[in-house]
């Protein structure tokens, strides 16, 4: 890429900065999320300048770095059981219920028996913190199905779990359990994605890869 000055900024320079992140970022036992952060940016900078300063090529071009992931705990029945066990009823029907529908958190706590229609519930979620209640209908479970006792997010699970002393999972490892329930049946993506309440299915396959089925 050309400049007044005569600097070229290649592709050769801009791989030797992000190599350098990357073993800066390993010898510290980090992941390269920031490294791709770095050349999402860079990529950024230099198409705006080719926007607008009609510069003829973009030396960040580059693929990004591979990222080690961690499979998603998903917590067997065992530990659920005894949690459940030291719960009141009211907290035993709210684990139940998430665990069964899959639901985030305060989509249950917003919950209401009026939200029952026959075979369907609806569940309503924010899907940013300012947004406007959105429906998502799905199948009732068999589970207890009515209003809970809360109001915001309830912690007495991450607290009985810890009581316990189980490796720590919360309302949200509730979720990646029914998912991946719900794939080993063989259900489909599709149908995944909604019962989530994703907004594309790119976002449920990236959840669906994070998981594994075989601790129930």
């Amino acid at each position: 890429m050309g400049w007044s000055d005569g600097f070229e900024i290649t592709k050769a320079m801009v791989n030797d900065l992000l190599m350098k992140e990357a073993r800066r970022l390993k010898r510290e036992g980090k992941t390269n999320y920031k490294v791709n952060a770095m050349l999402r940016s860079l990529k950024a900078l230099f198409n705006y300048g080719i926007k607008v300063y009609d510069l003829n090529h973009n030396p960040c071009n580059l693929d990004f770095y591979p990222i080690d992931v961690s499979l998603k705990y998903i917590p067997p029945d065992k530990d659920i059981t005894a949690v459940k066990d030291i719960c009141t009823l009211s907290q035993k029907r709210l684990i139940e219920f998430v665990d069964e529908t899959g639901c985030r958190i305060m989509e249950a706590v917003r919950f209401k028996k009026s939200d029952i229609d026959s075979d369907l519930i609806t569940l309503w979620t924010r899907k940013s913190r300012n947004s406007n209640l959105a429906p998502r209908r799905i199948q009732k479970p068999n589970c207890y199905c009515g209003s809970f006792p809360y109001t915001t997010l309830p912690r007495f699970l991450e607290r009985k779990v810890t009581k316990l002393e189980q490796k720590t999972w919360s309302w949200h490892n509730l979720r990646h359990r029914r998912a991946s329930i719900w794939a080993t049946k063989g259900m489909t993506v599709f149908e995944i994605m909604h019962r989530l309440g994703h907004n594309n299915m790119s976002t449920t396959m990236k959840y669906l890869q994070l998981l594994g089925y075989n601790r129930f």
